[in-house]
């Protein structure tokens, strides 16, 4: 498994990402400024030459304070290659700013029945931070260098 980090150089790499995981029946358009924005960002996972995942989501600037966060928008393993540590490698690659001290948080919003998705949250150090009445719930991680 490789996990691959999207940019303008490679981002003919999304399209077939794209194509497995875009919530839109016939996605026909690609945003290619996606990749210009340094707040952006996307991994991909191959496996041999098959997309097994993408993860994307986004820096957050904030106007009353310096510390940034991080906001995962979405994950998506292919069915075929779930509980492979596929969605753990991906979010392990999204988290690097985290880890590197340069975003102070990193959070995700998910539903509650969205049991797979809680545990994989969880089991890369996650936790809950707030739940309402069992329909939406946000996850967050936070920077262990304070």
């Amino acid at each position: 498994m490789e996990i691959i980090s999207i940019t303008m150089k490679n981002k003919h790499l999304a399209k077939p990402a794209q194509a497995l995981f875009s919530a839109r029946k016939n996605p026909k358009t690609f945003n290619a400024q996606f990749f210009e924005n340094p707040n952006n960002h996307m991994f991909i996972a191959l496996v041999e030459k098959d997309v097994a995942g993408m993860i994307y989501g986004y820096t957050l600037e904030h106007y009353d304070r310096k510390e940034k966060e991080l906001f995962l928008y979405s994950i998506d393993v292919a069915e075929k290659y779930r509980r492979q540590g596929i969605g753990k490698a991906l979010i392990k690659a999204f988290l690097q700013p985290l880890e590197s001290g340069s975003c102070d948080e990193a959070f995700v919003l998910t539903h509650a029945s969205n049991e797979a998705a809680l545990q994989l949250y969880q089991k890369t150090g996650a936790k809950i931070i707030k739940s309402d009445e069992g329909n939406d719930v946000m996850l967050a991680w936070t920077n262990l260098h304070k």
